[in-house]
């Protein structure tokens, strides 16, 4: 039994890094926190995954998990004019290995992956995480009006230790599309 356990970090009762415990559903968790949120356990950072910002309050909490399909985890941006703001607000969760948001990173950092990509910017070329958040608000990109680009949103935040534990998926990259429009306005 793990009963009113406290840390400052992650994993009010057990925390792991590196590989998931095998005790976690054999054991009885009560009343254990991590500051004001009730976490009874929790990992290192093991992917990220696109929500709607209007969706973050589903993961204000790490109460229980959250297992959240991944197979549309990328972003299309359309229409989007060049040197414009994207009235689209999205927001990148930082998820541990149990689908919990890891409430206690505010120091990893998103990227823009151009690979060979030339001439393109966006107005923030890094965010800064927010308590297990990067949000997308507020953001312009310029490039060659009428293109369409494949970029990647990319974070050093993820710990990948067992490539089988993440399957297919490149649990630290989020494609994404922009499609900017003919003109400028």
């Amino acid at each position: 039994k793990f009963i009113n356990n406290s840390a400052e970090s992650g994993g009010g009762a057990v925390y792991t890094y590196g590989i998931p415990p095998d005790c976690i559903g054999e054991n009885v968790f009560i009343n254990n926190t991590v500051g004001n949120f009730i976490n009874d356990f929790s990992s290192h950072v093991a992917r990220i995954l696109k929500i709607r910002s209007s969706e973050e309050a589903l993961y204000k909490s790490s109460d229980g998990i959250i297992i959240t399909p991944i197979s549309d985890n990328q972003l299309i941006f359309s229409e989007v004019g060049s040197g414009h703001v994207v009235p689209e607000n999205w927001t990148i969760v930082l998820l541990d290995l149990y689908g919990q948001r890891v409430v206690a990173d505010s120091s990893s950092a998103l990227e823009f992956d151009v690979g060979e990509i030339k001439g393109f910017s966006a107005s923030k070329q890094s965010i800064k995480a927010e308590e297990g958040f990067f949000r997308l608000h507020g953001l312009s990109y310029t490039y060659k009006p009428g293109t369409t680009i494949q970029i990647s949103l990319t974070t050093t935040g993820v710990k990948v230790f067992n490539q089988l534990e993440m399957g297919d998926e490149i649990p630290n990259k989020i494609p994404l599309t922009i499609e900017f429009r003919d003109c400028l306005w």
